[in-house]
């Protein structure tokens, strides 16, 4: 699994305007930004994996890329590994130095079961409404307390001191140990999907050759 296929790079977008626009077009103006990262797929359609778009890009040296190797380096092993390796590898974009081997956590009991599909990692909402959910049986505060703590409100942190899991763990002792990229998202299906199939019919391919 080394990356065949797989583009990934910095885009200007006045330069590149007619890609940029393909690789987004859910966004009405793409004009109005100066760059694009992308990690793409294409063959013969342009699948998108992920990607940003800005303004500024404060370093254009390529530090940015690495994906293919990201994925060479970790072989998932089913759909689930790889919407990992996507979320992680992004959202790990806005940590530098961070890798996946850095993680050494200790037990948590029902935490690790709620986390285990992120290796640990509090990484996805719905991870964040389960570990609410642990406490509060009305889902519609269990989602409002999750999108409060990613937008950093401090009412919901001393919340969350006072919420003790079976071994005396606070939620704030899992956000502080687990949330490692300091907010959740949504597992990025479309991409990974997109992914699943491209190496699925790479390996397909390769095994009759």
């Amino acid at each position: 699994m080394d990356g065949e296929g797989i583009t990934e790079g910095i885009f200007d977008v006045e330069r590149d305007f007619e890609l940029v626009r393909r690789l987004f077009p859910e966004v009405d103006d793409v004009a109005a930004y100066k760059y694009a990262y992308a990690v793409y797929i294409s063959n013969p359609n342009i699948h998108l994996i992920f990607g940003d778009l800005t303004i500024e890009m404060t370093d254009r040296s390529g530090h940015r890329t690495g994906f293919q190797a990201h994925l060479k380096n970790h072989q998932p092993k089913c759909l689930t590994d790889i919407v990992f390796l996507i979320d992680s590898y992004h959202l790990g974009l806005k940590r530098p130095g961070y890798t996946l081997d850095s993680g050494q956590f200790r037990d948590m009991g029902v935490v690790d079961q709620i986390l285990k599909d992120s290796k640990g990692i509090l990484l996805w909402h719905y991870q964040l409404d389960h570990l609410f959910g642990c406490f509060y049986r009305d889902w519609n505060k269990v989602v409002e307390l999750r999108r409060d703590l990613n937008r950093k409100k401090t009412e919901v942190f001393d919340l969350g001191e006072n919420l003790k899991f079976d071994q005396g763990i606070s939620l704030n002792d899992v956000i502080r140990e687990r949330m490692i990229f300091s907010i959740t998202s949504y597992p990025n299906f479309k991409g990974g999907l997109a992914l699943f199939q491209h190496l699925a019919i790479n390996h397909l391919n390769s095994k009759r050759r």
